[in-house]
Order: structure tokens, then sequence, then C-alpha cells
């Protein structure tokens, strides 16, 4: 009977540790899944009710306006060129029903000629940014020379999932106007990437 009580006790025992060992494990994975995107972006996914959410966002790409002398004629004045890009988010939650909720912010870098206001431009708008999302503003119309390259323009911007795919199109214009007046921004090429950063999940 002594050989058969130590047997059980330490088959109890071996239970015990199997257990906690497997609820630890789950328990980690639960709190501290890590995704990453396809823009290398790490999301610590510290989220109680979704394992594993999946962020993405597409790749920041040049966003071109290439000025010529014939875009700045006095008879085109009051027109204005514009170029713009589409930025997409995605979201989807770990398990159907999970929720899950990540914030971004959007950085804005210039890659292209140094612009300088024209001096006779005053406070006119002259070469512009603007993002909205479905139609909405995100970041209203703003002069480019008040931006600093490489730096957040755009904070707290949110996706939250259900379980399902969330799907969010931003779209970033950037425009250059003809003013009424003498300016020096033509013959060159004006082009700046907004890329996703700061994704915390």
């Amino acid at each position: 009977m002594e050989k058969s009580n130590n047997k059980a006790i330490l088959f109890t025992v071996i239970a015990v540790v199997v257990m906690v060992v497997t609820v630890g494990a789950f328990t980690f994975a639960f709190f501290t899944a890590d995704t990453t995107n396809t823009n290398g972006i790490q999301v610590n996914a510290n989220v109680s009710n979704a394992i594993n959410p999946v962020f993405t966002a597409t790749a920041a790409e040049n966003l071109n306006l290439e000025v010529t002398t014939a875009d700045m004629l006095e008879s085109g004045a009051g027109t204005y060129k514009e170029a713009s890009k589409n930025i997409v988010v995605t979201l989807l939650g770990g398990a159907t029903g999970a929720a899950a909720t990540c914030t971004f912010n959007f950085v804005w870098t210039n890659t292209g000629a140094t612009y300088t206001p024209s001096p006779n431009a005053g406070t006119t708008p002259e070469y512009t940014l603007k993002i909205e999302e479905n139609n909405t503003t995100v970041m209203a119309e703003t002069k480019v020379n008040s931006l600093t390259s490489g730096g957040t323009i755009v904070s707290n911007q949110s996706i939250s999932s259900t379980g399902t795919l969330t799907t969010k199109t931003y779209t970033v214009t950037a425009r250059i106007y003809n003013l009424d007046v003498e300016q020096n921004i033509y013959n060159k090429t004006y082009s700046s990437k907004i890329s996703v950063s700061g994704v915390t999940c």
C-alpha cells in the first residue's frame, strides 16, 4: 500500500505541474501576442479579448507633383495642380467575435525638391497637403511649409475589428496653387511620403 500511495502522489504532482505550465503558456500567448504587418511594423497586441490581431498598412509611396512653367502661367491663375495616393489600413481580429482595436499615426517625409514659399504669396496657401478617410477630413488642407519632414502630422487614428476584416482607406492629396502673383516654384518636382507609424494594439 505504501508504494501505491507514493505512485498516486507522484502522478498527482506531475499532473499539477503539467496543468500549471499549460495554463501559463496559454496566458502568455493570450496577453502578449505579437504580430508584424507587411510594412514590418511591430504590433504589441496587449489586448485581453483578442488573440493575435493582424494589422496591415500599405507601404508608403512617393506622392509626386511636377510643376512646369505651363502650370504657372498667368492665364491660369486661380487653378491648381494636384496628385493623390491612397493608404489602406486593415485589421483582423484573431478569432470570430474577438474584438481588437489598434491606434496609429501618420508621418510626413519630404522626398523631393525643397519647397520655399514664393515671396509674393504672403499668407495665401501655395503648396498644401490634406488627408481624408471616406470623404471625412482627417487632416485639413495644410501648408506644407508648416510641416516638419519626418514628423507626425496626424495622431491617434484607430481601427477596430470584431473578428472580421475591417478596412479603412485614407486619401492623401497634395496641391500646388497657381496664384495671381509672381511665383518661383515651377520647373521642380515636389515629392513626399506619408507612412503609418506608432502602431499600438
